[in-house]
Formats: C-alpha cells, sequence, structure tokens
C-alpha cells in the first residue's frame, strides 16, 4: 500500500488486473509506456489520484475507445485546482500521453 511509483516501462505487458490500483492509495506515478501491448486500462485507474499517467508509445491503447474514454473519466472528475497542475502532451510522438499531477 506504500508503493508511490510503478514503472512497467517497456515490458511487453498484454494486460492487468482490473483492481491492481485499487489497493495502491499512495501512488503517484504510473508509467505504462512504450513497448507494452495493453489495449484496455485496469478500471480501477479511475480511482487515482493526483497521480502521473503514462501510456504513450502502447499503439493498443492508441487505438483504443474504451482506454481514451477512461483517461477523459479521470480527467473531467479531477477538481479544478487539479486541473490547472494536469499536463496534457500533444507533442506528435507522445500524443498518447496524460499526466495527471
Amino acid at each position: 500500500p506504500n508503493l508511490e511509483e510503478l514503472h512497467a516501462y517497456e515490458t511487453g505487458l498484454t494486460s492487468l488486473p482490473d483492481n491492481i490500483f485499487d489497493k495502491l492509495p499512495n501512488l503517484k506515478m504510473i508509467d505504462l509506456r512504450n513497448k507494452n501491448e495493453l489495449t484496455k486500462l485496469p478500471t480501477s485507474i479511475a480511482n487515482v489520484n493526483n497521480c502521473r499517467i503514462l501510456v504513450d508509445g502502447n499503439p493498443g491503447l492508441r487505438n483504443s475507445v474504451e482506454a481514451k474514454e477512461q483517461l477523459d473519466r479521470i480527467k473531467n472528475s479531477i477538481s479544478s485546482e487539479a486541473m490547472e497542475n494536469m499536463i496534457i502532451n500533444d507533442d506528435e510522438e507522445t500524443k498518447d500521453r496524460v499526466i495527471l499531477k
């Protein structure tokens, strides 16, 4: 429960359990970038607060309507104060990156 960062960068992940983030309230960063083969995000990702979520470099997520909707719900559910700290990187190479801090 004290885990603050989850780095799964370039691990070839194909899936994550839906409840993986339910018992990790202290997460400050979730790094699922590059060379992972995820096609959806765990539903429990909606439970993280004040956390950077990095997902660029995952073609399956880039093409997933469900993953985009999940990230949009997270962005829409955070407070206006937290919204000021949100960064969305629109750089062509990393356009899938969403960072909530």
